[in-house]
C-alpha cells in the first residue's frame, strides 16, 4: 500500500508541473531560466502547449513580420512541433515586426513557419544557448522590388538583441 501511495504522489507531482528539464531538482531554482523540455527530448513527460512556451520572461525573443505586397498573410510558427503563433500579419509598414517571447530549453530546436495564403514553408534548426533573438519575415514583392522578391520567409538567429528603427 505504501508503494502505491508513493507512485500516486509522484504521478501527481509530475501532472502538476513539478518535473524538471534535467539536473534532478523538483523544478527550476529561483532565478533560473531553463525552459520546459520539448516533447521527445530527454525528460519530457507530457505534450507542451503554446502557454508552456510563451513567457514574457523567456530566453528567446522572436520577431515576426510581413514585408510583402500582400495586405495580410497568415503565419503559423511551431517550435519542435508546438504551435506558438497562428495569426494574420498585416503589411502595415510598421517600424518593427511583432515581438513574442518564448522560454525554450537549452539545446537544438526546430522552428517551422508556414503560410497557406503566402504559399511558403520554412523549417530551420537552431541552438538555444543562453538568450537568443530571432527574426522571421514573410517577403513577397513581385512588382515593387528590383529584382522581384519571390515568396519566402527570411529567418535569422542572433546572440545579441535586435534593434529596429
Amino acid at each position: 500500500m505504501k508503494a502505491i501511495v508513493s507512485v500516486l504522489a509522484a504521478c501527481l507531482a509530475l501532472a502538476l508541473g513539478g518535473c524538471s528539464s534535467g539536473g534532478g531538482s523538483a523544478g527550476p531554482a529561483s532565478g533560473a531560466t531553463p525552459g520546459p523540455s520539448i516533447s521527445g527530448s530527454p525528460g519530457a513527460v507530457a505534450e507542451l502547449t503554446k502557454d508552456d512556451l510563451l513567457d514574457p520572461h523567456g530566453n528567446v525573443t522572436l520577431y515576426v513580420g510581413n514585408e510583402s505586397e500582400i495586405d495580410s498573410v497568415d503565419i503559423v510558427v511551431t517550435v519542435d512541433g508546438v504551435e506558438v503563433i497562428d495569426r494574420d500579419f498585416k503589411d502595415d509598414h510598421a517600424p518593427a515586426p511583432e515581438r513574442f517571447v518564448l522560454r525554450l530549453a537549452p539545446g537544438k530546436q526546430l522552428l517551422t513557419a508556414r503560410s497557406v495564403k503566402g504559399k511558403v514553408t520554412l523549417s530551420r534548426s537552431f541552438t538555444v544557448k543562453d538568450k537568443r533573438w530571432m527574426f522571421i519575415d514573410y517577403v513577397f514583392a513581385p512588382t515593387y522590388s528590383h529584382p522581384p522578391q519571390p515568396r519566402q520567409f527570411l529567418f535569422r538567429v542572433f546572440s545579441e538583441p535586435i534593434y529596429f528603427d
